[in-house]
């Protein structure tokens, strides 16, 4: 039963072809709260490495441990803002794109003629 339900849930979220959809087709703000979540992204683990290598440079670790502290917070609360400025309809990728994984893992087991 169980097999049946994943194996539909896989193939009918395969049928979808979200990754055909351009970037461009996406609501202003939906781009938006994405591009928001990447910089945050970007701030929550590459800033506080740089930091910290520019901290055993300086011979300061201390404050390298406090201002990296400070932008990972920062990139956390900058990701919320970016998921609630995207909103449920970034949802469904995430979604998709775990069916087209298992399917692509698994061909012969989510095949359509089973």
């Amino acid at each position: 039963m169980f097999k049946n339900k994943a194996i539909n849930w896989v193939n009918r979220e395969d049928a979808k072809k979200l990754d055909r959809e351009p970037f461009s087709s996406l609501p202003l703000k939906t781009r938006t709260g994405l591009f928001i979540l990447a910089l945050s992204f970007v701030i929550g683990y590459g800033v506080p490495l740089i930091t910290m290598i520019i901290a055993w440079l300086n011979k300061d670790i201390i404050t390298g441990v406090v201002n990296s502290l400070l932008f990972y917070g920062f990139s956390w609360g900058l990701g919320i803002f970016g998921l609630a400025m995207a909103g449920k309809d970034v949802l469904k990728y995430p979604v998709y794109f775990s069916a087209k994984f298992a399917k692509l893992l698994f061909p012969d087991f989510f095949s359509q003629n089973q």
